[in-house]
C-alpha cells in the first residue's frame, strides 16, 4: 500500500461547466439529485413552494442571522439577484429557527430584496442535510440539484455570474478558459509569476561547483551551517514540521518504495526533499524510450534525512535569494562579491501565497474525489476573504517572518483559527445545549487536508464525573476516505467563516449532573490508520513506520473542554 503513489495520479480535466463549478470549488452533483420538495412561510406570510419555481433556476441558501459568515455573503447574493432576476434566477434564503422579527431586521438592515423563508422547526434543513451554514445548493429548471457548496462565496464574482448565466442559457456563457487566458498578470504581477515559475521547477537541479572564493560554510547546503550566521531562523526551522518533512513515516514507506516503485518515491520527494542532492537515484532515459533510476552522484543521505532545509527555499546554482528587506527595499547592502556567499537576490515572491502553493495545491487535473481536489488549500484560500483582503500564507503561518510554519498540529494556532461557543437552557426536567464552532480564522478550510479530523462531544457526567450511559453526542469535523482513497466518504470541513452547530437535548433525571463539551483535534487521524495497515505491509521499513505511527497516537489535543452544572 503506498499512499503517496496513489495521490501523485491524475484524473482528465472538466469541460467548461465543470470548470466554472470547481472554479467555485462546489460540489457538483453527477448525476443530479431530485430536490426535496418544500413549503414555507415568508415575512409577510405568504406560502413559497419549491415547485412553483419548475422551469427557473433556484439559489437555495440555508443561513441565520447570527452567522458571520452568512452577513458577508449576503450582501453579493442581493447583487446576483438583482442582476439575474428577470432572467429566470430565483433566490430564496432559508433562515433557520429564527424569529421572523429578528429576520426582518437584518433584511432591512442590509437592503436585501430577495425573499426570507423561515424553517422554523428545521424539518427542511434536515432533508437537505444541512450541517453547516451558509450552506447553498443550485436548482436547476426541471427541479433537480446540480451543486452544493458550504462557505460564504463572493456571488458577485466573475465565476458565480457566468455559472449562473451558463445554467440560465448554455450557449450564451462563454467557457471559463476563456476569460482565464485574458487575465494575464502584468508588471510586478509578472515578475513574481515568472520567478516562482523559474525558482519551483523540481527536483531543484544539483548547485554544481561552488564559486572559488567560498568558505565552507558559504558552500555547505546544511541548515546548520545557515544557523551560523542566521541563529534565530535555524532555531525556528528546527522545531517546525518542515525539518521533520522526512520523517519515519514518509521514511518508512520510501525504503521499500525505492526498490519497488522508485518513480512515485522520487515524486514524493517534490515536496518532501526537493533538493537534487537529496534524491537517491535520478531518472534517465533508456535507448528504447523507458526509464531507467540509477544512483545519483551527488546524493548526500544526511542532507536527505533533514527535509525541507533553508536551500530548498533560498539556495540556486548557489545564489541566495529572499523576501525583501523590512522596509520592502531590494538593494544589497554593499558590492556583492564583498559580502557573504555573494549577497542576496531579494524578491517580494517570498511574501506571497504563490511561494507556497507548489506543495499545498494540486493542479487543476490533479488527483480528486467527488470532484475536489485532494489538496486545494491555496485555491481555498484564494477564493476566501483573506484573498481579497490580501492577507497572504506567511501572514499567518509565518508571523513576523519567523521561520515556524505552524498548523494544525500547533494548539494555539488551531485555538487562534476557530471561535467556539456553548449554551445551554433549562425547561423542566430536560436541558438543551447548543455547541457551535466557526471557522473565523483560517484562511482556507478547516482542516484543509484529507489527514485530520475534528471531534465535538457532549454528554452528561455524574457528581464522580463518570459518564452517564446513553448521553454521548459527537460529531466530526474533516474529510474521510478509505485508505485506497477510493472514495469520499463525507466532507464536513468548514469553508472560511462557516459554522457548524450540534444541537442536543437530554432529561436530567438526577441531582449533582453536570453537561461536559469538548472539542478534540487529531490532527494525524488518518495516518495513524494508514501507518497500522502499512506496518503489517512493510518489508525493510516497520520499525520507522511503528514510530511514525507511536508519533501520530500522540498527536491529539483538547482546544475546548467546558463543564455546566445541572
Amino acid at each position: 500500500m503506498t499512499l503517496l503513489g496513489i495521490v501523485l495520479g491524475a484524473f482528465g480535466s472538466a469541460g467548461a461547466s465543470g470548470d466554472l463549478f470547481k472554479t467555485l470549488q462546489m460540489e457538483r452533483f453527477t448525476p443530479p439529485r431530485r430536490a426535496k420538495p418544500f413549503a414555507l412561510p415568508t415575512l409577510e406570510g405568504k406560502t413559497v413552494r419549491l415547485a412553483d419555481f419548475r422551469g427557473k433556476v433556484v439559489f437555495l441558501n440555508f443561513w441565520a442571522t447570527w452567522c458571520p459568515a452568512c452577513r458577508e455573503e449576503m450582501p453579493s447574493m442581493e447583487r446576483l439577484h438583482r442582476e439575474f432576476k428577470d432572467r429566470g434566477l430565483v433566490v430564496l434564503a432559508v433562515d433557520l429557527e429564527e424569529s421572523g422579527d429578528a429576520v426582518a431586521k437584518f433584511m432591512k438592515e442590509f437592503g436585501l430584496t430577495f425573499p426570507a423563508l423561515l424553517d422554523r422547526d428545521g424539518r427542511v434543513r434536515d432533508s437537505y442535510a444541512v450541517r453547516f451554514i451558509p450552506t447553498t445548493y443550485l436548482v436547476g429548471k426541471d427541479g433537480e440539484l446540480l451543486g452544493r457548496v458550504i462557505g460564504p462565496k463572493d456571488w458577485a464574482s466573475d465565476p458565480a455570474r457566468r455559472l449562473v448565466a451558463w445554467l440560465l442559457d448554455p450557449a450564451a456563457a462563454p467557457p471559463l478558459a476563456r476569460v482565464q487566458s485574458q487575465a494575464k498578470p502584468t508588471g510586478a504581477e509578472k515578475a513574481v509569476a515568472e520567478f516562482l515559475e523559474r525558482h519551483w521547477r523540481v527536483p531543484i537541479p544539483a548547485q554544481g561547483k561552488p564559486p572559488g572564493r567560498f568558505t565552507a560554510l558559504e558552500a555547505s547546503l546544511d541548515p546548520q551551517s545557515c544557523g551560523t550566521c542566521h541563529p534565530a531562523q535555524y532555531a525556528d526551522w528546527e522545531t517546525s514540521l518542515h525539518a521533520k518533512a522526512m520523517g519515519p513515516g514518509l521514511m518508512g514507506q520510501l525504503v521499500d518504495m525505492m526498490r519497488s516503485d522508485p518513480a512515485s518515491a522520487l515524486d514524493c520527494q517534490r515536496c518532501h526533499s526537493p533538493l537534487a542532492e537529496q534524491q537517491e537515484k535520478v531518472q534517465r532515459t533508456r535507448s528504447d524510450g523507458d526509464p531507467v533510476f540509477v544512483p545519483n552522484s551527488v546524493f548526500d543521505r544526511s542532507l536527505q534525512r533533514k527535509g525541507l532545509v533553508c536551500a530548498a527555499c533560498h539556495v540556486r546554482k548557489w545564489e541566495r535569494f529572499g523576501p525583501p528587506r523590512r522596509d520592502g527595499s531590494l538593494e544589497s547592502g554593499g558590492p556583492r562579491d564583498r559580502l557573504p556567499h555573494n549577497g542576496v537576490t531579494r524578491t517580494p515572491a517570498f511574501l506571497r501565497s504563490e511561494f507556497c502553493q507548489g506543495c499545498h495545491q494540486f493542479p487543476a487535473d490533479g488527483f480528486a474525489l467527488n470532484g475536489k481536489l485532494l489538496e486545494n488549500t491555496y485555491e481555498e484560500w484564494k477564493a476566501s476573504p483573506y484573498a481579497r483582503d490580501g492577507v497572504q500564507c506567511q501572514d499567518c503561518h509565518m508571523p513576523d517572518r519567523r521561520h515556524l510554519w505552524r498548523g494544525i498540529h500547533d494548539p494555539e494556532m488551531v485555538k487562534n483559527g476557530v471561535t467556539i461557543d456553548l449554551k445551554t437552557s433549562r425547561e423542566g426536567d430536560r436541558v438543551r445545549a447548543t455547541l457551535a464552532i466557526t471557522n473565523s480564522g483560517a484562511g482556507h478550510y478547516f482542516p484543509t487536508y484529507l489527514t485530520p479530523k475534528v471531534f465535538l462531544s457532549m454528554d452528561l457526567v455524574d457528581a464522580e464525573r463518570r459518564p452517564v450511559k446513553g448521553t454521548l453526542r459527537e460529531a466530526i469535523i474533516g474529510r474521510d476516505t478509505p485508505l485506497d482513497l477510493s472514495r469520499e466518504l463525507y466532507d464536513t470541513r468548514l469553508a472560511p467563516k462557516a459554522s457548524f452547530t450540534m444541537k442536543e437535548s437530554w432529561r436530567v433525571d438526577r441531582p449533582g449532573l453536570r453537561l461536559r463539551a469538548r472539542v478534540v483535534v487529531e490532527p494525524d487521524h488518518f495516518y495513524a490508520r494508514f501507518f497500522e495497515a502499512s506496518v503489517r505491509q512493510a518489508e525493510r521499513g516497520k520499525a520507522q513506520l511503528r514510530e511514525a505511527l507511536r508519533q501520530a497516537r500522540r498527536s491529539p489535543f483538547t482546544i475546548f473542554s467546558r463543564e455546566v452544572p445541572l
